[in-house]
């Protein structure tokens, strides 16, 4: 299990808690299976990852863009 930690206020959360992991793991297996190019790869990539991500759940002031 992977633990993001805020290196000033040495809050430790688990990723799970902040990214639906198990519909993360479908939606990177979707875009995987596309078989489209680099770029494209990477934009889906980015908006999987910004449809799991739950802001509310995130440890502190972590924002997506610190994943």
């Amino acid at each position: 299990m992977a633990v993001m930690i805020d290196k000033e206020t040495k809050e430790a959360v688990p990723v799970t808690a902040f990214l639906a992991g198990d519909q993360l793991a479908k939606d990177i297996a979707k875009v995987n299976d596309a078989a489209r190019g680099k770029l494209l790869t990477v934009v889906g990539m980015a908006l999987c990852l910004m449809k799991n991500y739950d802001p509310y759940q995130a440890p502190g002031w972590r924002a997506l863009i610190a994943l």
